[in-house]
């Protein structure tokens, strides 16, 4: 049976670190998915995935680049959507081990109690969506082909609008949520953890500074994660949850050398 790790925790805290050195160490009883940064060469050579993960990178890098809460907002959930056939094209007869940056069933979670507000705050830009729908209009239809929703021909407001009415009443997961992303809780989640303050310097040397990239924000976002884990320790009792010291490099450090014992 193949076991879902999931390494988490707020922008900043080392994810990505990690995660080029896992790639490195080139395990192939393990498959490292990256959901928000997926890079298309690592893709199989048959995938499906290739035009959709190609847009909505540069969605992504548009979203960065604007601005744009609404863009971003959409562009995430599209990211965990598609999480569940990256999984499944990733997934070959050796794998043991699905090692995840990011989970439809955990992060979406966290992130829609930042982002839902703004979408309901009646400022969004119909002008900017209209935009988005022409120019993203293939990824918005393969995405609404996964999901439950009855008026597909409406594009990405179709999306905006499931956003805005799916996640406005929920702060975990639960059986509908799994149905959506055809997914299950991760049986083992590490949350790296550090200080706001200390995650702010770090993604303050960076190029381009997120929306949601802010030190009131990463606060909000570190509460809403110890909330939405006692619940899911609540609830689905089989999954784990760590906390582990991202506070220092030499932590993280320590932390990788300790994962890559127990995944060999």
């Amino acid at each position: 049976m193949i076991k879902t790790i999931l390494i988490t925790g707020l922008d900043g805290s080392g994810k990505s670190t990690l995660f080029s050195k896992l790639e490195e160490a080139k395990l192939p009883h393990v498959q490292l998915i990256s959901a928000l940064h997926v890079a298309i060469d690592t893709l199989p050579e048959t995938s499906i995935l290739k035009e959709p993960v190609a847009l909505l990178n540069a969605m992504h890098q548009e979203a960065d680049a604007t601005d744009s809460s609404d863009l971003k907002a959409i562009a995430l959930f599209c990211a965990m959507v598609l999480f569940e056939k990256l999984v499944s094209e990733r997934t070959t007869e050796s794998t043991r081990i699905i090692l995840c940056e990011r989970h439809p069933l955990i992060d979406t979670f966290a992130y829609a109690q930042f982002y839902i507000p703004r979408l309901s705050s009646g400022n969004t830009n119909f002008e900017q969506l209209f935009y988005f729908a022409t120019k993203y209009e293939s990824l918005f239809a393969f995405i609404l082909e996964q999901l439950p929703i009855e008026n597909k021909e409406a594009g990405v407001l179709a999306i905006y609008k499931f956003i805005k009415s799916f996640f406005v009443s929920k702060t975990s997961p639960d059986a509908e949520t799994e149905a959506v992303f055809k997914t299950s809780v991760p049986d083992h989640i590490f949350f790296l953890k550090a200080p706001p303050e200390v995650l702010m310097e770090r993604i303050s040397t960076r190029k381009v500074i997120e929306t949601h990239e802010k030190l009131s924000v990463l606060s909000d976002l570190d509460a809403t994660y110890e909330t939405l884990f006692k619940e899911i320790e609540t609830n689905y009792t089989t999954t784990t949850i760590e906390k582990v010291d991202a506070s220092t490099f030499t932590s993280l450090d320590t932390f990788y050398t300790r994962l890559l014992t127990d995944i060999i």
